[in-house]
């Protein structure tokens, strides 16, 4: 099971600038047989200008749809081009608000922010087939819990519920019109826990043991589960705290560089963004490192690696999707020159939309 955390067609616009450290990353990435020939040509055994060896082939990681940036890398069927697998569209109407994947389909909302409740659009991923499974509200974090997805809606009104993946069939853990806007969800076991922009809250999978762990006057952000603790961020601020699950006070776990913006637990090892660094946290100690990041908007974990949908607001295309792999410590961009919104991943491709309105799959 994936735990979700949640772009134009503009795609080849200039030429990429890329960083020492994602051509570090892509270098790192081809596989140890690879050897990197030039100026001679290939019929001599050795490969030509802008080639290098993956099993035993020539190839072009510019352009080579099946060896796309680095040797393996296949983009499933589509284009390579800049050693980037070039997106698919797969709708023109999702409007950033992605929801969840899961072995057949990719959920969204098909309405943007200013419609208060439009529906949740289920899409096979093989025939694109579409149906709706119920409405769901403005801004919200989802994740897939076995048969149903877990929606954590801001509005009209804040309310976590469960909702069957297949017949709609809904049950409300909670509802508060009061309440300050919800943020962010996570589960662990048979416990429910979730950020809002005043505090951060907790309750059981049936509903019961509703309470609110921590009250957090500048808002809770993003929030992560590990095995006794739960982490939080706070706006504008560069820590990460923990409270016990069972609830407690609260403490500075981990300390970044900047304004943390989302947080993955990883086995013992907290990684978070914080400024423009991916930081983590290991063995008492936070270290950094550059990734040159904006605001990562939405993340996903899969095969302890994690995908960063890293944002710059206000930029028609300077979004980008990252892939970071957190054993090795390097990033790879998979998609560059996109749109702000938000991402869901599956074995397979990340899918990702924007906030005018469109829904892509790429290769992971």
């Amino acid at each position: 099971m994936l735990a979700i955390a949640s772009g134009g067609c503009a795609f080849l616009v200039g030429i990429e600038e890329r960083s020492e450290a994602v051509a570090t990353a892509n270098d790192a990435a081809i596989l140890p047989d690879a050897e990197v020939d030039s100026g001679a040509p290939p019929d001599d055994g050795r490969c030509g200008v802008g080639e290098v060896r993956c099993n035993g082939e020539c190839v072009n990681l510019e352009t080579s749809s099946t060896n796309c940036g680095s040797c393996g890398h296949d983009c499933l069927g589509a284009p390579c081009s800049r050693a980037e697998c070039e997106p698919e569209q797969l709708t023109a109407a999702a409007y950033g608000q992605i929801a969840v994947v899961d072995d057949t389909e990719v959920f969204y909302r098909a309405s943007p922010d200013e419609v208060a409740v439009a529906p949740l659009i289920a899409r096979n991923k093989k025939t694109g087939v579409e149906r709706t499974v119920t409405q769901i509200g403005r801004w919200h974090s989802t994740l897939i819990d076995g048969p149903d997805i877990v929606i954590l809606e801001n509005g009209p009104v804040p309310r976590l519920r469960f909702v069957h993946r297949t017949t709609g069939a809904e049950k409300i853990l909670h509802s508060d019109a009061t309440a300050a806007p919800f943020v962010d969800l996570a589960l662990a076991g048979d416990d429910i826990y979730w950020t809002t922009r005043g505090d951060v809250r907790h309750i059981k999978r049936d509903g019961t043991g509703f309470q609110i762990l921590k009250v957090v006057p500048k808002g809770a952000l993003k929030i992560a589960i590990g095995a006794t603790e739960v982490f939080y961020s706070v706006a504008d601020e560069a820590n990460v705290y923990a409270i016990p699950r069972a609830g407690g006070e609260a403490v500075v776990r981990a300390t970044g560089t900047g304004t943390v913006n989302s947080i993955t637990v990883v086995a013992d090892k907290i990684f978070f963004s914080s400024g423009t660094n991916m930081n983590v946290f290991e063995n008492g100690t936070s270290t950094s490192q550059f990734l040159k990041l904006n605001i990562v908007h939405s993340t996903a974990l899969a095969d302890n690696v994690i995908y960063l949908y890293d944002v710059r607001f206000g930029q028609a295309q300077g979004s980008r999707i990252v892939r970071y792999d957190t054993t090795t410590r390097t990033e790879k961009e998979i998609v560059t020159f996109v749109r702000d919104g938000r991402l869901a991943i599956d074995a397979t491709h990340v899918y990702f939309s924007n906030y005018i309105g469109a829904l892509f799959r790429v290769a992971r």
